[in-house]
């Protein structure tokens, strides 16, 4: 007796749907651009806080502190926001707080001015990761499982990529233009990862 045998969809197929999704293929190269951004000037925070502004201990505490909290108030404020109306404004203004504050952080070593710029720009640029997720996720949500698998499995794959190449990219922008170049590198990302969800017209989906 014969077994019946459900059609699957094969992994290179169900990857090469997801270049279908246009909208998905933005948000995930936002993402990569975004957490590229992250992982280059917080890799290089600390050593930039101590080494220019020479900031203490207690200065260097408050300062990545301030930037923790900061970052997990407005991600769950924007949250939600987002839970009541599916709004664009808060990913447009967390992607250019990373603009903002990772291009000060370049040329500010004032002690209190850097601890602002984290408290404020820092904090408000945390959103920008989940809420492009959750717009690549909810493009995924209608498609087919094993599309919506492959697509899930893209998205983590950058993440890890981004923090991997973030830092050693971080290292050649020191070696070359030293700490001033790690953060200049990061705005540029983050203007990319704006320019991607201006241009690809990305809007939370509720």
């Amino acid at each position: 007796m014969k077994r019946a045998v459900l059609p699957v969809r094969s992994v290179p197929s169900a990857t090469l749907a997801l270049f279908r999704i246009p909208a998905f293929v933005a948000a995930a190269l936002g993402i990569l651009l975004a957490i590229l951004a992250q992982a280059m000037s917080m890799t290089y925070t600390t050593l930039n806080a101590v080494e220019r502004a020479g900031m203490s201990p207690l200065q260097l505490t408050v300062l990545l502190t301030a930037g923790a909290v900061s970052g997990i108030v407005f991600t769950t404020l924007f949250g939600r926001l987002l839970d009541r109306q599916a709004r664009r404004w808060p990913l447009l203004l967390s992607l250019v707080a990373t603009i903002v504050g990772t291009g000060l952080t370049a040329v500010v070593i004032d002690p209190i001015a850097l601890m602002l710029i984290a408290f404020i720009f820092v904090g408000l640029s945390m959103p920008a990761f989940p809420l492009l997720f959750g717009i690549a996720k909810g493009h995924l949500d209608g498609a087919d499982p094993a599309v919506a698998s492959s697509g899930m499995a893209a998205l983590r794959m950058l993440s890890s990529l981004a923090w991997t190449v973030g830092p050693a990219l971080g290292a050649l922008a020191v070696a070359v233009w030293d700490f001033p170049g790690v953060f200049v590198g990061a705005a540029l990302c983050g203007m990319l990862a704006l320019t991607t969800v201006i241009f690809a017209r990305l809007t939370p989906i509720q």
